[in-house]
């Protein structure tokens, strides 16, 4: 029971998604009908601009493509939110004493216990989000277009470069501005999941608090020693034109965070136990 067995860790992660299914699909379909409601009042609201802008703004740009980027940019923030808000609750289904009892004694090590639950909140429960705001957009799309007001998805919007922080281009600059980005992305997710190991309550409250701290000082830091407002420039049609040197130490930094915070997670979760106390799970 020592090293790690793929078909140990298998069945755990089935005990697991099984124990959840019921409420992850709550929160997909709740999901789906909130970004259909958030989706279609603000694309109804933009609809609601006075002709003459319109016209203004057809100019330059096509109105239904900015209002689509808008409102798929407003969504995904949300989702963004809502992702983190997930890793923070982690081990949530472990609240009861029974609940525990049973995960903690399954067949199986810690290791793949820690593995299977890091799966099932990183990968199982950001596709269910992902899922319901595909889903919600596809069913504002169908309404407004049964109501003649065109079908228009934001789809396409959602998978186009730089929005899933994906390389908008195989330029180099753009490569590392996405692994920049991705690392940072990395190491805060660390920290929620480091969170939402740790304490029992308020973890995205407590961790979203901390973020906000670190990222005023670090700001206050970066403008003070190199008196630059930006790392990176960007061209008009968004690719990346220059960096900074910071940014490959900034890369680096995050990712070794974000390796030491994940085994921290582990480590508190080998000190879980049947009682503990209201605030923390140690």
């Amino acid at each position: 029971m020592e090293k790690f067995n793929i078909k140990r860790f298998w069945q755990t992660f089935k005990w697991l998604f099984c124990e959840n299914s019921n409420r992850l699909l709550l929160w997909t379909l709740a999901l789906t009908l909130g970004f259909f409601m958030i989706d279609s009042f603000l694309v109804w609201s933009m609809m609601q601009v006075p002709q003459d802008a319109k016209l203004e703004i057809e100019q330059e740009v096509n109105f239904q493509t900015v209002t689509i980027l808008a409102v798929i940019s407003f969504c995904v923030f949300i989702a963004f939110i809502v992702v983190h808000f997930g890793y923070s609750r982690v081990f949530a289904f472990l609240k009861t004493k029974q609940k525990r009892i049973a995960y903690l004694t399954l067949p199986a090590t810690n290791v793949e216990r820690f593995v299977a639950a890091l799966v099932y909140i990183l990968l199982v429960f950001p596709l269910c989000v992902l899922l319901a705001l595909i889903l919600g957009d596809t069913l504002r799309m169908f309404v407004y277009g049964l109501t003649g007001d065109g079908w228009v998805s934001g789809v396409p919007t959602l998978f186009k470069g730089g929005m899933l922080f994906i390389p908008r281009s195989f330029a180099w600059l753009d490569f590392v501005e996405c692994c920049m980005n991705n690392s940072i992305m990395l190491w805060i997710c660390s920290l929620y999941i480091l969170g939402g190991t740790w304490f029992r309550r308020h973890a995205f409250f407590i961790v979203t608090a901390a973020l906000i701290t670190v990222f005023i000082i670090g700001g206050m830091c970066y403008t003070s020693f190199t008196h630059e407002a930006a790392i990176i420039s960007f061209s008009t049609s968004k690719h990346v034109t220059s960096l900074s040197p910071i940014v490959y130490p900034i890369t680096l930094i995050a990712l070794a965070a974000a390796v030491f915070n994940f085994w921290w997670s582990y480590k508190i979760f080998t000190r879980f136990q049947i009682i503990t106390s209201k605030w923390t799970n140690v």
